[in-house]
């Protein structure tokens, strides 16, 4: 799943708490075009969430997106 961090309605960490609570094996990437949004997401960050900085090209999305399926499916399946 792809999330910004900024979002009408619900913050994309709070998305993301629900999404987790529902299905915790989902890979998520967060996206951020503001600095100050990191103290924000230290929290997120420390559990290992994979972040994308904007601007970034189609290259660099897709190459986080592989990277964050790929180590997504080096953790141990949890029970449905």
């Amino acid at each position: 799943m792809i999330l910004d961090v900024i979002m009408p309605r619900l913050s994309g960490p709070q998305v993301y708490d629900t999404i987790k609570a529902l299905k915790p094996a989902v890979p998520v990437l967060f996206a951020t075009g503001y600095s100050n949004e990191a103290s924000a997401m230290s929290a997120i960050v420390e559990r290992g969430v994979a972040i994308l900085h904007k601007p970034y090209t189609p290259a660099v999305l897709c190459r986080r997106v592989r990277e964050v399926l790929d180590a997504a499916s080096l953790l141990p399946a949890l029970p449905a």
